[in-house]
């Protein structure tokens, strides 16, 4: 018997052997796998790759998923296909775009003036989702009567700075890698 050959992110890799004697649920999977990381990804983009991987390991037998009510708690354990498996730990897709190492040759194609263009305008779109979402909650605490009606707006607003401060972190993360 031949042993599985099993593509799988470095960094999910190391956090499953160091904890392959526990059982992980995706929150904690996703927190260990951040800590690791060599730069700033967003939490929701971490977990939705892990969860992709975690499929794919749960379907080749080397994981194990303890399904829980709630799917949040459900966790997930090494079985003893892991320690057979043949592993190849890749670059994570999120990393694959950014330069290993910013050279002068590398940054001289990288225009940082537009890096800093994209991140001041997604500085004044954040002012604003900011500004609409507490609107809406200010007419709907002030008329009780419309709270049905502007609540999801208001919550499509929230969902809107949040997905802005993401892309603000990692424009920020970029220059900060083109000014060293």
């Amino acid at each position: 018997m031949s042993a599985v050959r099993i593509t799988i992110d470095q960094y999910l890799y190391e956090v499953l052997k160091e904890h392959a004697n526990k059982a992980l649920t995706v929150v904690q999977l996703r927190n260990s796998y951040l800590a690791r990381l060599p730069i700033a990804v967003s939490p929701d983009i971490a977990r939705k790759a892990i969860y992709r991987q975690l499929l794919r390991l749960v379907g080749s037998g080397v994981l194990l998923k303890r399904p829980k009510s709630n799917p949040q708690h459900s966790t997930y354990e090494i079985t003893s296909k892991f320690r057979q498996a043949e592993f190849k730990p890749t670059t994570p897709s999120h990393q694959r775009s950014l330069p290993k190492k910013v050279g002068t040759k590398i940054s001289q194609g990288i225009q940082p003036r537009s890096f800093e263009e994209l991140l001041r305008q997604y500085q004044v779109d954040l002012l604003s989702s900011i500004a609409e979402s507490e609107e809406y909650k200010r007419l709907y605490t002030m008329n009780p009567e419309l709270k049905t009606l502007l609540e999801a707006q208001y919550h499509h607003a929230r969902d809107q700075s949040s997905k802005l401060l993401g892309q603000i972190k990692a424009i920020k993360t970029v220059i900060s890698h083109l000014s060293k």
